[in-house]
């Protein structure tokens, strides 16, 4: 195994108290070719407001290599090992199933040197389910930052997510597009190791206002979306990745009839997602 990815092994999971150096950190996503990773990763989704309450999660492993490409670039192969999904309704018992053809599904994706995404090859989908390039990258659609940053000093990216996820399949729940979460990261400490280097990020983000009509039989209604974005990632410079993370987003419902003066529905939702290069 090549030496830097191997101290990274030993290190990169660790969360601990971190001095801040003075040096500047480069983030840039440059994997050693052949490079595997194997991530475990959780989502749950809490809705409330729809005259009940309800949960789901997905919870799985991905398995990614980095592989030459046809013009000599990088190409991540991705698939899932192993995913379940669980249910429940208010503070019952869970009901856990597999998902069929989960094992089939793959992508294959693109990246330059700041995780930006330039081209995605994949199967078929699996509808509501954590997706792949995002466990990859830390959050989906996330750039790294131009140049070096020195501890606490931030940049910009724009993150588009799927706010329901496997809730999505609740028959009162409505259908949502993705939605953008204009995002600001912070660099807040660096951690430097003799084969490694450790970059501790902060997220807040503010999903972008977004207005809809959805049809529900012969009444429209308009349906308005707020919320916020908030998660804390570890960057190691020896795996070249987000080698683990946390993001919890929270999403303000509210629903009438379009058109019309009329008494707002109101429907939060709380989706957390985590993951984890497991060594």
């Amino acid at each position: 195994m090549n030496t830097r990815v191997a101290g990274a092994m030993s290190v990169a999971l660790i969360w601990g108290h971190a001095a801040t150096a003075q040096s500047a950190l480069l983030l840039r996503h440059e994997p050693v070719q052949d490079l595997r990773v194997r991530t475990v990763f959780q989502t749950v989704t809490r809705i409330d407001g729809v005259e009940r309450v309800v949960e789901a999660a997905d919870l799985g492993v991905m398995s990614g290599v980095a592989l030459a490409g046809l013009e000599g670039d990088l190409v991540w192969h991705l698939a899932y090992d192993s995913l379940i999904i669980r249910t429940r309704e208010a503070i019952g018992e869970w009901s856990e199933f597999s998902v069929p053809g989960a094992e089939s599904v793959w992508a294959q994706v693109h990246l330059d040197d700041r995780q930006r995404v330039s081209g995605v090859l994949h199967g078929e989908p699996v509808a509501g389910i954590t997706g792949l390039v995002g466990v990859l990258t830390g959050m989906p659609d996330l750039a790294l930052p131009e140049g070096s940053l020195l501890a606490g000093e931030t940049w910009s990216s724009k993150i588009t997510t799927e706010p329901l996820g496997v809730i999505s399949t609740v028959g009162s729940v409505p259908e949502l597009p993705a939605v953008a979460v204009l995002s600001q990261l912070t660099l807040d400490s660096i951690v430097v190791r003799a084969n490694d280097t450790l970059g501790y990020v902060s997220v807040w983000g503010r999903v972008q206002p977004t207005s809809i009509v959805t049809i529900n039989g012969e009444h429209p209604s308009r349906l308005t979306l707020s919320g916020t974005l908030s998660g804390n990632l570890v960057w190691s410079t020896g795996w070249s990745l987000f080698v683990s993370g946390a993001r919890r987003m929270s999403l303000r419902m509210e629903r009438g009839a379009a058109g019309v003066q009329s008494e707002k529905e109101i429907i939060t939702v709380v989706k957390t997602t985590r993951h984890q290069i497991r060594p």
